[in-house]
Protein backbone atom coordinates (compact mmCIF):
# COMPACT_ATOMS: atom_id res chain seq x y z
CA UNK A 1 0.00 0.00 0.00
CA UNK A 2 1.00 3.63 -0.32
CA UNK A 3 0.36 6.27 1.70
CA UNK A 4 -1.01 9.81 0.41
CA UNK A 5 -1.24 13.18 1.85
CA UNK A 6 -4.28 14.77 1.47
CA UNK A 7 -4.74 18.79 1.46
CA UNK A 8 -5.92 20.27 4.98
CA UNK A 9 -9.04 21.59 3.62
CA UNK A 10 -11.67 18.55 2.41
CA UNK A 11 -14.29 19.93 -0.21
CA UNK A 12 -15.32 17.05 -2.74
CA UNK A 13 -14.51 13.64 -3.56
CA UNK A 14 -12.91 13.20 -7.04
CA UNK A 15 -12.20 9.66 -8.15
CA UNK A 16 -9.71 8.34 -9.93
CA UNK A 17 -10.19 4.75 -11.78
CA UNK A 18 -11.28 2.91 -8.40
CA UNK A 19 -9.64 5.72 -6.32
CA UNK A 20 -11.21 8.15 -4.28
CA UNK A 21 -9.12 10.98 -2.99
CA UNK A 22 -10.47 14.07 -0.74
CA UNK A 23 -9.50 16.99 -1.08
CA UNK A 24 -8.27 19.20 -3.80
CA UNK A 25 -7.81 22.74 -2.67
CA UNK A 26 -4.22 24.03 -1.97
CA UNK A 27 -2.87 24.70 1.49
CA UNK A 28 -1.34 22.56 3.41
CA UNK A 29 -0.87 18.75 3.60
CA UNK A 30 -1.73 16.97 6.34
CA UNK A 31 -4.74 14.44 5.88
CA UNK A 32 -3.45 10.64 5.41
CA UNK A 33 -5.02 7.89 3.29
CA UNK A 34 -3.97 4.72 2.41
CA UNK A 35 -4.42 3.12 -1.13
CA UNK A 36 -3.59 0.11 -2.44
CA UNK A 37 -0.69 -1.67 -4.15
CA UNK A 38 -2.94 -2.58 -7.23
CA UNK A 39 -4.64 0.90 -7.23
CA UNK A 40 -1.53 3.09 -7.06
CA UNK A 41 0.27 2.65 -10.04
CA UNK A 42 -2.74 3.68 -12.41
CA UNK A 43 -3.60 6.39 -10.59
CA UNK A 44 0.17 7.93 -10.13
CA UNK A 45 0.15 10.45 -12.47
CA UNK A 46 -3.49 11.56 -11.74
CA UNK A 47 -2.24 11.66 -7.59
CA UNK A 48 0.51 12.98 -8.30
CA UNK A 49 -1.01 15.87 -10.05
CA UNK A 50 -3.29 16.28 -7.09
CA UNK A 51 -1.24 14.88 -3.79
CA UNK A 52 1.98 14.65 -2.65
CA UNK A 53 2.52 10.79 -2.72
CA UNK A 54 4.43 9.60 0.67
CA UNK A 55 6.33 6.27 -0.60
CA UNK A 56 8.85 6.32 2.65
CA UNK A 57 5.57 4.99 5.13
CA UNK A 58 5.11 1.12 5.63
CA UNK A 59 2.13 0.05 5.30
CA UNK A 60 -0.29 -0.55 8.09
CA UNK A 61 0.54 -3.66 10.17
CA UNK A 62 -2.16 -2.93 13.29
CA UNK A 63 -2.96 -6.80 13.56
CA UNK A 64 -7.49 -5.80 13.93
CA UNK A 65 -7.15 -4.37 10.70
CA UNK A 66 -5.42 -7.16 8.89
CA UNK A 67 -7.31 -9.93 10.36
CA UNK A 68 -10.52 -8.96 11.07
CA UNK A 69 -10.90 -5.57 8.90
CA UNK A 70 -11.66 -2.14 9.85
CA UNK A 71 -11.60 -1.26 13.49
CA UNK A 72 -14.37 1.14 12.93
CA UNK A 73 -17.58 0.65 11.77
CA UNK A 74 -19.18 4.12 11.56
CA UNK A 75 -19.77 7.34 12.96
CA UNK A 76 -21.90 6.86 16.00
CA UNK A 77 -22.06 10.42 17.29
CA UNK A 78 -20.05 13.94 16.95
CA UNK A 79 -20.36 16.30 20.03
CA UNK A 80 -20.62 19.68 19.44
CA UNK A 81 -19.88 22.00 22.61
CA UNK A 82 -22.18 25.04 23.55
CA UNK A 83 -22.27 27.41 26.94
CA UNK A 84 -26.49 26.95 26.99
CA UNK A 85 -28.00 23.69 26.71
CA UNK A 86 -31.70 25.24 25.61
CA UNK A 87 -30.47 27.44 23.37
CA UNK A 88 -29.14 24.37 21.23
CA UNK A 89 -32.03 22.18 22.13
CA UNK A 90 -33.94 24.80 20.36
CA UNK A 91 -31.29 25.54 17.34
CA UNK A 92 -30.58 22.14 16.93
CA UNK A 93 -33.70 20.59 16.93
CA UNK A 94 -36.20 23.34 15.70
CA UNK A 95 -34.12 25.68 13.61
CA UNK A 96 -32.17 22.75 12.00
CA UNK A 97 -35.29 20.62 12.39
CA UNK A 98 -33.02 17.67 13.96
CA UNK A 99 -36.31 16.99 16.37
CA UNK A 100 -36.72 16.30 19.63
CA UNK A 101 -33.46 14.67 21.44
CA UNK A 102 -33.46 10.81 21.43
CA UNK A 103 -31.30 11.39 24.76
CA UNK A 104 -31.99 14.63 26.82
CA UNK A 105 -29.60 14.76 29.83
CA UNK A 106 -29.15 18.44 31.07
CA UNK A 107 -27.91 17.27 34.49
CA UNK A 108 -25.07 15.20 32.42
CA UNK A 109 -24.34 18.43 30.38
CA UNK A 110 -25.28 16.13 27.05
CA UNK A 111 -28.09 16.30 24.57
CA UNK A 112 -28.07 13.73 21.36
CA UNK A 113 -29.96 14.57 18.60
CA UNK A 114 -30.61 11.77 15.17
CA UNK A 115 -30.40 14.13 12.18
CA UNK A 116 -32.14 11.09 10.08
CA UNK A 117 -29.66 9.67 8.50
CA UNK A 118 -27.38 6.45 9.08
CA UNK A 119 -24.21 8.18 8.89
CA UNK A 120 -24.54 8.87 13.00
CA UNK A 121 -26.16 11.28 15.39
CA UNK A 122 -25.04 14.76 16.44
CA UNK A 123 -24.96 15.46 20.39
CA UNK A 124 -24.61 19.27 22.01
CA UNK A 125 -22.45 19.37 25.45
CA UNK A 126 -21.62 21.95 27.71
CA UNK A 127 -18.58 23.43 27.21
CA UNK A 128 -15.73 24.14 30.05
CA UNK A 129 -15.10 27.50 31.13
CA UNK A 130 -13.10 29.49 28.66
CA UNK A 131 -14.29 27.74 25.75
CA UNK A 132 -14.20 29.43 22.52
CA UNK A 133 -16.40 27.96 19.49
CA UNK A 134 -14.73 25.54 16.77
CA UNK A 135 -14.07 26.60 13.26
CA UNK A 136 -11.33 23.72 12.47
CA UNK A 137 -13.56 20.49 12.85
CA UNK A 138 -16.47 20.96 11.21
CA UNK A 139 -19.49 18.47 10.96
CA UNK A 140 -20.58 18.48 7.30
CA UNK A 141 -24.52 17.66 7.04
CA UNK A 142 -25.95 16.90 3.31
CA UNK A 143 -28.41 18.40 1.52
CA UNK A 144 -30.81 17.87 -1.04
CA UNK A 145 -30.02 21.00 -2.42
CA UNK A 146 -27.34 23.06 -0.87
CA UNK A 147 -28.44 26.59 -2.86
CA UNK A 148 -31.64 26.18 -1.21
CA UNK A 149 -30.81 25.17 2.19
CA UNK A 150 -28.88 28.26 2.25
CA UNK A 151 -32.20 30.24 1.68
CA UNK A 152 -33.96 28.44 4.03
CA UNK A 153 -31.56 28.87 7.13
CA UNK A 154 -31.46 32.66 6.66
CA UNK A 155 -35.33 33.02 6.20
CA UNK A 156 -34.93 30.96 9.65
CA UNK A 157 -32.00 33.29 10.87
CA UNK A 158 -29.20 31.04 10.90
CA UNK A 159 -25.68 32.91 9.63
CA UNK A 160 -24.87 31.42 6.24
CA UNK A 161 -22.43 31.89 4.13
CA UNK A 162 -23.12 31.90 0.13
CA UNK A 163 -22.35 28.70 -1.34
CA UNK A 164 -19.43 27.40 -2.92
CA UNK A 165 -19.58 25.32 -6.29
CA UNK A 166 -17.11 22.85 -7.35
CA UNK A 167 -18.84 21.81 -10.60
CA UNK A 168 -19.03 18.05 -11.37
CA UNK A 169 -17.85 17.85 -7.79
CA UNK A 170 -20.40 19.49 -4.62
CA UNK A 171 -21.69 22.84 -3.80
CA UNK A 172 -21.14 23.47 -0.06
CA UNK A 173 -21.87 26.20 2.29
CA UNK A 174 -20.76 26.99 5.93
CA UNK A 175 -23.65 27.74 8.79
CA UNK A 176 -23.20 28.79 12.29
CA UNK A 177 -24.64 27.51 15.46
CA UNK A 178 -25.73 30.77 18.14
CA UNK A 179 -22.45 29.75 19.77
CA UNK A 180 -19.93 30.49 16.99
CA UNK A 181 -19.48 27.13 15.68
CA UNK A 182 -18.89 26.75 12.37
CA UNK A 183 -21.21 23.59 10.45
CA UNK A 184 -21.32 22.98 6.59
CA UNK A 185 -23.83 21.55 4.59
CA UNK A 186 -23.24 20.13 0.96
CA UNK A 187 -25.06 18.84 -1.88
CA UNK A 188 -23.87 17.28 -5.45
CA UNK A 189 -22.85 19.75 -7.81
Amino acid sequence: MYQIALPMALMFTPVVGDLALTGLSEGAFDRRCWIPEKIAPNALPAIRAVVRLDLSNPRPTFQTMTTFGALFRGINVVSISVTDLDRARAFYGEVLGFGPPIYDLPDAGWIEFSPGAAGGNVSVTLAASGWIPSTGTTLVLTVEDCQAAVVELRRRGVQCEDAQVFPGFVTFASFYDPFGNRLQMCSPA
